[in-house]
C-alpha cells in the first residue's frame, strides 16, 4: 500500500465516512404528485355510500343531487366494482375503489391496473386511521398503487388528536402525524375528527376540535401537502342527528384553515365495521332522511367557496370570542389584512381566514355557533367586494352582517 500525504489520508477518510454515512442514512423521499380528483370543482366525498345492494343508477343520481362528486362504498365482490365505476361515470362522480385486496401491497397493483382504465376511477382507498407501528405498510400501500400510475390518489385517513397515545402510538399527536408523513410520504394529509357532542341533550364542542385542525395544517404547510377535513353525517356513540347548522360549522372550518376536499362520514349505512350507526342520510333502501337535505344545503355553500379557495393558500387564521380555543391565535384588529380595519363579533366567536392566490386575496369569516345565528360587526374599505351564494361578487358597504348558525361570509379585493 503506498504512502499518503497527511491532505491525502484526510481526503480518503472523509470520502469513506460519507460513502458509509450515505449507505445507511436514506435520502429524503421524493415528493408525490397530487392531482384534484374533479379537476376545477371542490372535491366532496360521501364515505361509505353504497353497498352492493344500492348500487344503481337512481342511488347514483340522488347522489349527485345532494352535492357530491366523490364516493366510495366498501365491495366485497369486484363484480360490483366495475358496476359502480360506470353508473358514476354517468353522473361526474369520481370514486375511490374500496375492496379487500386494497389493503394487500402484492394484490394492488392489480387491482389498479384492472380499475384505473375506467374514467370514474380516482384512486383507491388504502386504510382507515392506521396507528404508527402501520405506518411502514401503509407506505408500500402507497407505492403500490403509484407504481402504475402516480396520478391516481392513495387514501390514507388518520386518527383525530382525542384518541389515546397508547392507541396511536406515538409520543403525542403532532409527532403521529409527522410520523406518518415522513415514513409514508403521502400525496395529502386526511383526518377525521368529530368535535360535536351530545351530553344530556345538549350540544358541545370538544376543547381540543380547533387545535387538531392547527396541527393538521401545520404540518401540511410544512411539508406542502393538501389537507382533506371531514363532516359527520350520522348518529352513533355520544353523536347526535345532525342539522344544517352542525354541518356548516364543520364544512367551514375545515375551509377556514385550507382544506382542499370535505369528506362526509356516513352516507348510506347503517352499520359500520361492526359499528351502528343511526340516521344515516339514506337509508338500506335508498330512501333519503331529513339528515341528506341539511347535506344538500351545506353542499351548495361548500361549491361556492370550496372552488374559490380551492387554488389559494390559507395565510393565517385568527378567532374571536370570550373563549379562544386552545391552540389557535385570537384576532387582534392589527392583524387584519389589507382593507379591514375592525372585526367584531358577538361572546361565541367567529373564525376569520386570510387566503390568498396570487394578487386576488379573500377573507373568510365563519360563524363559530353552530345552533345561533350571529351579528357581526365588519369595518372594511370601499373596495372590498362580498362574494355571496350564488358566487356573484359585488361592492358591499354594510358594515354589519349577520350570519346563520356555522354559516359564513366571504371578502375579496
Amino acid at each position: 500500500m503506498r504512502n499518503l500525504t497527511f491532505k491525502q489520508a484526510i481526503l480518503s477518510t472523509g470520502i469513506a465516512v460519507f460513502t458509509l454515512l450515505s449507505a445507511v442514512v436514506p435520502a429524503k423521499a421524493e415528493k408525490r404528485i397530487y392531482i384534484n380528483p374533479t379537476g376545477d370543482e371542490f372535491p366532496i366525498l360521501a364515505y361509505h355510500a353504497f353497498k352492493p345492494n344500492l348500487v344503481n343508477d337512481q342511488n347514483y343520481r340522488i347522489l349527485h343531487d345532494c352535492g357530491f362528486n366523490m364516493a366510495h362504498g366498501w365491495c366485497e365482490d369486484t363484480t360490483f366494482i366495475s358496476k359502480s365505476l360506470d353508473i358514476a361515470a354517468r353522473y361526474g362522480i369520481k370514486l375511490l375503489v374500496n375492496c379487500p385486496q386494497t389493503r394487500n401491497e402484492k394484490l394492488l397493483p392489480g387491482i389498479a391496473k384492472r380499475y384505473n382504465v375506467y374514467t370514474a376511477t380516482a384512486g383507491y382507498l388504502l386504510w382507515d386511521e392506521p396507528v404508527v407501528k402501520q405506518f411502514e405498510h401503509m407506505r408500500q400501500l402507497i407505492d403500490a398503487v403509484l407504481s402504475v400510475d402516480d396520478r391516481k390518489l392513495a387514501y390514507v385517513n388518520l386518527l383525530p388528536n382525542y384518541a389515546r397515545k397508547d392507541v396511536y402510538g406515538s409520543k403525542d399527536y403532532p409527532d403521529y402525524l409527522e410520523t406518518f408523513v415522513r415514513i409514508a410520504n403521502p400525496q395529502f394529509l386526511s383526518y377525521d375528527n368529530y368535535g360535536i357532542l351530545e351530553e344530556k341533550g345538549k350540544l358541545t364542542l370538544r376543547p381540543d376540535y380547533f387545535e387538531n385542525l392547527e396541527i393538521a395544517r401545520d404540518v401540511c404547510l410544512q411539508h406542502d401537502l393538501p389537507l382533506w377535513t371531514f363532516c359527520r353525517s350520522t348518529a352513533h356513540h355520544a353523536y347526535a342527528v345532525p342539522d344544517e347548522g352542525q354541518l356548516m360549522f364543520e364544512a367551514f372550518s375545515g375551509l377556514s384553515y385550507g382544506s382542499k376536499a370535505i369528506q362526509y362520514y356516513g352516507y348510506a349505512s347503517d352499520v359500520i365495521d361492526n359499528e351502528v350507526i343511526t340516521q344515516a342520510p339514506v337509508d338500506q333502501q335508498g330512501k333519503r332522511r331529513k339528515v341528506w337535505y341539511a347535506m344538500q344545503k351545506t353542499n351548495r355553500e361548500i361549491k361556492t367557496v370550496g372552488r374559490i379557495l380551492l387554488p389559494c393558500k390559507t395565510i393565517d387564521v385568527w378567532h374571536t370570542g370570550i373563549e379562544i380555543p386552545k391552540g389557535t391565535r385570537q384576532l387582534k384588529q392589527s392583524d387584519l389584512p389589507g382593507p379591514f380595519r375592525r372585526i367584531v363579533s358577538e361572546p361565541a366567536g367567529i373564525i376569520v381566514s386570510h387566503h390568498r392566490e396570487g394578487n386576488r386575496n379573500y377573507l373568510l369569516v365563519v360563524n363559530k355557533d353552530f345552533e345561533n345565528s350571529q351579528k357581526v360587526t365588519i369595518q372594511k374599505d370601499s373596495e372590498v367586494k362580498r362574494i355571496y351564494s350564488n358566487g356573484t361578487a359585488k361592492i358591499d358597504n354594510s358594515s354589519t352582517v349577520k350570519l346563520k348558525p356555522g354559516s359564513w361570509c366571504l371578502y375579496t379585493w
